[in-house]
């Protein structure tokens, strides 16, 4: 029922039906950490306190501390709360699990990659940390890696202005290996 409330737009019986399921410890086959990512999902649609999620998201890291998906949700609320600094450390220790995670999957592992769709918003955000702190190379690198996964991305398309807005035509024709 989640997830039918979670299609339906209907956050608050989507969050009351996850919180169910952690509580009476349902775990959905081959990724056992759903339903906490559901609590988590819901909780930021309605906006909750930051507090709440954090306290749902140390919930989870603790239960599944080499999940990415719950690193990287505390550093979006850390970098939407403007804690720039919390949210890029979180953001780095995610992308280390998620590299971690790959090795596994890379040595044969059967391994639920649910985080491949958050790795845009992960390097656009700290990509845009990074800017703030003056290091526009390595946001540049970080913004074209977040590219990769999906171009498309807003976050990442704006960085990537910002970025190359003052270069002269022949560097950004660099970046682009034109």
């Amino acid at each position: 029922l989640m997830e039918a409330y979670n299609a339906m737009r209907q956050y608050d019986k989507a969050l009351e039906y996850a919180q169910k399921a952690v509580k009476a410890k349902v775990y959905t086959v081959g990724d056992a950490s759903h339903a906490y990512k559901g609590v988590i999902s819901a909780m930021s649609r309605l906006q909750m306190p930051s507090q709440n999620i954090f306290a749902a998201l140390d919930e989870a890291m603790e239960i599944f501390p080499e999940d990415a998906f719950f690193v990287i949700e505390k550093g979006h609320v850390f970098y939407v709360s403007k804690e720039y600094l919390l949210a890029a450390e979180c953001f780095e220790k995610a992308l280390l699990l998620y590299r971690q995670q790959q090795a596994k999957s890379n040595n044969g592992e059967c391994i639920v990659d649910d985080v491949v769709s958050l790795l845009p918003l992960l390097y656009g955000e700290l990509a845009a940390i990074y800017m703030l702190q003056g290091q526009k190379q390595h946001a540049l690198d970080l913004t074209l890696q977040g590219m990769q996964i999906y171009k498309y991305n807003g976050l990442l398309v704006q960085n990537l202005y910002k970025l190359l807005a003052d270069k002269p035509v022949v560097e950004i024709i660099q970046v682009f290996e034109c």
